[in-house]
């Protein structure tokens, strides 16, 4: 829409004065004309996605404004007085290049929500930013007394069990050659030390604490990074040159960092250098994996590499958004009280006495304060689990050390993964771990889908990690060799986290048949129906078989997607290939999405160029999920890609749906919106809302 385009149609709505909003996002515009700020009875304006430099301080004219979004400008200052728009509600300003706030910001009392995320030149923590429904929180610690640079970060070493992670932490930090005598490391090991970076803006040089996480290589460990992954951190993926880039399994590590982290930005260490130089072709690498910013080659026998690799890493961490910005000197003041305290975890009352002894005393900033602390690493804290609530973990080793000792226990895998109280006992001391917290540790492998309380058992859990290791041999003849089945398959094109079919055990624990599954497989019972579950690592697939009645297959084969689906969004830039296997050519497979675009588009037959054959497309799709299913899953897929937590509580106060009612995160609340609208015969409505 072109200038004159925007200004008739700002005439117009004057001319009405009817409507109470406005949406002039993706207009093109650079500045808004004399007209716009005539609008004083508009209560709601977008103005996203444009080209403005400047809010002028026309703006205050629009004092009737309740909503008001700038996102994605490049807007570089507020007006002194915007103070003067004293309805506003919704303020969002995130996306441009605003580098101060004025003081009178501070005074929109009925402000609900502020927006500044993503505007590089304003110095607030990126973990502050982040709490957008707490204007006031944000807005002191902007405007704060005293500020200091936390001037801190993770770097955080994984890589298969023995390429030299902890050799390389010695060699970093002490630069020492290998200790000979060093075990593997079991689960993670904290180090600390300072680095030296750049700050470009001050023109002068930092020093910079780095908290460098060692993790163990098993796989049985590889589920736990989930609880340490953050934004702020640098990824080491650390390989061996001796024994290459397969064995290594660098991609493999380059895709789970970046899957866990959201890309942060990573460095492949090729360690071992002076026993087999290796060559790697880093240009290929970089351009699969924007987020992989060096490849250096160390030995730590002889140092080669490691002053290199320093460099490296202070170059990585001055680039970091955020590392320079600015907390309150009450909060460096929390935080050192509770990393020196010598308590494994205390109760959040215990937390906020410790808060008013450093001058934090409101309710909603103390609660926002150990969100905060959380996100760094200082403290676990998850008061919002009923699991969990009552503990705030104060060294993190506490739990790690806990969750690792259950997942290593051989007598656990004795027993085939059935955890009781008694090994409980056994494998935790109750000097550390007092029977009153075992459970919390418990509580925290099953938040993060490691384990699950068996159904009408008194406290026995299952870690199906620790399944046996191989299925039994009746269970796929009897069940499915012979029988009528719909069989599906999902390939991982690229990368095929190990922990997902554990993951999905849990969350089917319900159906599961614990006595027929194993590690690598389970089996589920639904009424009338079976389904086997099988994961090939090699091949990098999940094959699905259901078998029972006609009527109701389709259901459980449902049931089953939606679950990994879910399990597939809590991994960033995982892709995932849904295949059918065609009609009389079980080892012959069509992807699902191709046959959705044959719809799509009225294609009634699918051409397999191998076989030269043709398919009926419906029939294929018909074969796995009816037409309501496949809108179900389609409406889910959209919500889940398109829409925020914010925005889901929208379209379910557009439909009228208690979101209040649902559960809490994303996911989940997408699936119980799908749900209930389907349950109530509406999903046409909600198609029509979000479609």
């Amino acid at each position: 829409m072109n200038q004159k385009a925007v200004l008739f149609h700002l005439l117009k709505i004057v001319a009405s004065e009817k409507s109470i909003s406005l949406d002039l996002s993706q207009s093109g515009l650079n500045e808004l004309p004399e007209e716009f700020f005539e609008l004083t009875h508009l209560q709601n304006i977008d103005l996203g996605f444009n080209h403005l430099t400047e809010l002028q301080s026309d703006i205050c004219k629009l004092d009737n404004l309740i909503t008001l979004s700038l996102r994605d400008n490049e807007i570089e200052k507020i007006p002194d007085d915007v103070n003067c728009l004293s309805n506003l509600v919704s303020l969002d300003l995130s996306g441009n290049q605003i580098s101060e706030l004025p003081p009178s910001i501070q005074q929109l009392d009925k402000l609900k929500k502020l927006d500044l995320r993503n505007n590089p030149r304003l110095s607030i923590p990126l973990e502050v930013l982040e709490r957008t429904d707490d204007p006031a929180f944000i807005l002191e610690t902007y405007f704060a007394s005293h500020l200091l640079p936390l001037h801190e970060a993770k770097v955080l070493l994984v890589g298969q069990g023995g390429v030299g992670k902890t050799a390389l932490v010695r060699r970093l930090i002490h630069n020492l050659p290998p200790d000979e005598t060093q075990g593997k490391t079991d689960g993670v090991d904290i180090r600390n030390m300072n680095i030296d970076i750049s700050n470009s803006a001050k023109d002068q040089t930092d020093s910079i604490r780095l908290n460098i996480w060692d993790f163990g290589g098993q796989g049985i460990y590889q589920a736990t990074h989930q609880f340490f992954f953050t934004s702020r951190s640098v990824y080491l993926v650390v390989m061996n040159a001796r024994t290459g880039e397969q064995e290594s399994r660098l991609q493999h590590w380059l895709k789970l960092a970046g899957s866990l982290s959201n890309n942060a930005p990573t460095i492949i260490v090729v360690n071992q250098q002076d026993e087999h130089p290796l060559d790697l072709d880093e240009r290929e690498l970089k351009y699969k994996y924007p987020n992989l910013l060096h490849v250096i080659y160390t030995s730590c026998v002889t140092g080669e590499g490691i002053e290199e690799l320093r460099r490296a890493i202070s170059e990585v961490l001055s680039q970091l958004p955020h590392i320079h910005d600015r907390f309150p000197l009450e909060w460096f003041e929390l935080k050192k009280k509770l990393e020196l305290m010598s308590d494994n975890y205390i109760t959040y009352e215990q937390y906020t006495e410790y808060c008013k002894e450093a001058g934090i005393n409101k309710e909603k900033d103390q609660y926002s304060w150990v969100n905060i602390l959380h996100e760094l690493g200082v403290v676990l804290s998850y008061q919002d689990d009923r699991r969990l609530e009552g503990t705030h973990v104060l060294n993190p080793n506490w739990v790690t050390d806990g969750v690792y000792r259950i997942l290593s226990s051989s007598q656990l895998a004795l027993n085939k993964g059935i955890l009781t109280q008694k090994l409980l006992d056994d494998i935790l001391n109750s000097h550390n771990y007092p029977h009153h917290k075992q459970h919390f540790i418990v509580g925290m492998m099953q938040k993060f889908e490691l384990c699950f309380l068996i159904p009408g058992s008194d406290r026995k859990y299952l870690v199906p990690d620790l399944l046996p290791n191989g299925m039994k041999e009746d269970v796929e003849s009897e069940f499915f060799r012979d029988n009528p089945c719909l069989k599906f398959q999902c390939y991982y094109e690229e990368f095929f986290p190990s922990s997902i079919l554990s993951r999905l055990m849990v969350r089917m624990m319900t159906h599961l048949d614990r006595d027929l599954s194993w590690r690598n497989g389970a089996v589920l019972h639904f009424d009338d129906n079976r389904a086997l579950i099988q994961a090939d690592i090699d091949s990098r697939r999940i094959f699905i078989y259901v078998t029972g009645m006609e009527s109701t297959r389709r259901s459980l084969l449902n049931s089953i997607r939606m679950q990994l689906q879910e399990i597939h969004y809590t991994f960033s830039d995982l892709s995932v290939s849904e295949e059918i296997p065609l009609t009389g050519y079980s080892e012959m497979t069509v992807s699902y999405q191709e046959l959705c675009n044959h719809v799509k588009r009225g294609r009634e037959n699918y051409y397999n160029g191998k076989l030269d054959e043709e398919f009926n497309v419906n029939e294929l799709l018909n074969g796995i999920e009816s037409k309501e299913m496949q809108l179900e899953r389609q409406l889910q897929l959209k919500l889940l890609d398109e829409y925020n937590l914010e925005e889901l509580k929208q379209v379910c106060f557009e439909l009228n749906i208690e979101y209040e009612n649902l559960p809490t995160t994303k996911t989940a609340m997408s699936r119980e919106l799908v749900r209930t609208m389907a349950r109530r015969g509406r999903l046409l409505d909600l198609k029509g809302a979000i479609m």
